[in-house]
This record gives C-alpha cells, sequence and structure tokens, in this order.
C-alpha cells in the first residue's frame, strides 16, 4: 500500500502523459502501468520495459502507418547498433503486453520493411 501511495503522489507532482490500453492505464513516461478495475481502489502495478515502451509510444505517433525498421532501430536504441533479433524479441515481448490487455490492438510485420500498428474496429 505504501508503494502505491508514493506512486500516487509521485504521479500528482509530474506531469504525466497515460493512455488507455485494453483494461490497464499505462504512463508514457514511466512504463508504469495498472490494471482499471472499477470494482476495487487497489491496483497492481506492473512496468513496461524501456524498449518496449519506446517502441509502443513510436507506433502509436503514426497509427496504420508502416514505419521502416531501420527508423525504429535509430527511434528505440538510438546511437547503438543493433541486430534484427533484438527488434524482434522487442517487437514479441510488447505483443505479448498488448495480448495480455487489449485484444482490439496488433502490431503487423510488413515483411523486410517494418511494422504498423492497428486497432481492430470489430472489437
Amino acid at each position: 500500500m505504501v508503494i502505491r501511495e508514493n506512486i500516487i503522489s509521485y504521479c500528482e507532482t509530474t506531469t504525466e502523459e497515460y493512455i488507455e490500453i485494453g483494461s490497464v492505464k499505462l504512463s508514457l513516461n514511466s512504463g508504469l502501468y495498472f490494471e482499471i478495475n472499477h470494482k476495487s481502489d487497489i491496483s497492481e502495478y506492473n512496468k513496461l520495459g524501456k524498449r518496449e515502451l519506446l517502441l509502443l509510444t513510436f507506433l502509436l505517433q503514426s497509427p496504420r502507418e508502416v514505419i521502416g525498421k531501420e527508423l525504429i532501430v535509430k527511434t528505440v536504441w538510438p546511437n547503438r547498433i543493433v541486430t534484427d533479433s533484438s527488434l524482434n524479441v522487442t517487437v514479441h515481448n510488447l505483443r505479448k503486453f498488448i495480448k495480455s490487455v487489449s485484444s482490439n490492438i496488433i502490431i503487423k510485420n510488413f515483411s523486410g520493411v517494418g511494422y504498423a500498428l492497428y486497432k481492430n474496429a470489430a472489437s
């Protein structure tokens, strides 16, 4: 409970940007997220990885637009040399997070080109 109160007071004193994805509220600043539970005031906090958060934020800026792998790598890993497997693992982890909280958002792979974020209209 003390940790939760500290997080809440921290959020109240900083300019936090939040988005809601499915059943969770995610801080775009810290990567902290918690389940939106209307039956209880107590929610469990978790943290999205730094690279996954950067990738999600970047993809959200241009929904339904294919973003090239090179541009993603330059944005998510600035001034670093990374392999395709690093990008693949980060995308996999982000997809896993999104699947656990929302069934209406997908990250689509365009082979050899890049990725795009879509929201299903049916869900």
